[in-house]
């Protein structure tokens, strides 16, 4: 994931006010498919008596092995392809679904972290059903932490319309980032040192 993507939809969020949840693979490297013979020693306490100079040929992706994360990547890949999101050209970790209503799913993955945005409350509980029973997943809740960086929601004052105003103050290094409502350009961030 490239950080200028993570920073455009989270200002993304921001701006269209924008569910933000985030969910973790649980041992996402074992989740890969491999598509070539791999051999490995018998492993320790686990070697055959009489048979030591035997090899294991594996089934699965193992952690450690240098194609763990490409196999779990092509296995989610088409997972999501799967579900008619489109992958990005730009960034092969950011994938979109157009919904109902002209509204988006955005789905972002870091290894085996990811964030969802939406709007629509609906496709983004079904979209967290179906990871869930795809892969062994956390369900996070609302995004509060995502690269060292900490998310916060604030809703302030209401609108001329009734509605609360939102917007999200995202922190990393000593810098905070500031979106809302109340800017001047509201796709435009503010930056100031603590």
């Amino acid at each position: 994931m490239k950080m200028t993507t993570l920073r455009c939809v989270l200002g993304l969020v921001a701006c269209q006010d924008m569910d933000l949840v985030q969910m973790d693979v649980k041992t996402a490297f074992l989740h890969g498919d491999l598509h070539e013979d791999i051999y490995m020693q018998q492993p320790e306490g686990f070697v055959h008596v009489g048979k030591e100079q035997l090899v294991c040929k594996l089934k699965k992706s193992l952690y450690g092995l240098k194609q763990a994360p490409r196999e779990w990547y092509h296995k989610f890949d088409a997972f999501m392809r799967s579900q008619q999101f489109v992958r990005s050209e730009m960034d092969h970790c950011l994938y979109t679904k157009k919904v109902a209503h002209g509204n988006l799913v955005i789905l972002i993955l870091y290894v085996d972290d990811m964030l969802l945005a939406s709007r629509n409350h609906h496709e983004l509980a079904t979209i967290r059903m179906e990871l869930h029973e795809a892969f062994d997943m956390n369900d996070l809740g609302d995004a509060r932490y995502i690269l060292g960086m900490r998310i916060t929601r604030v809703t302030g004052p209401v609108d001329s319309y009734g509605y609360p105003k939102k917007s999200m103050l995202v922190e990393c290094l000593n810098v905070s980032i500031w979106w809302g409502e109340d800017i001047e350009h509201p796709a435009s961030a503010i930056c100031e040192t603590k």
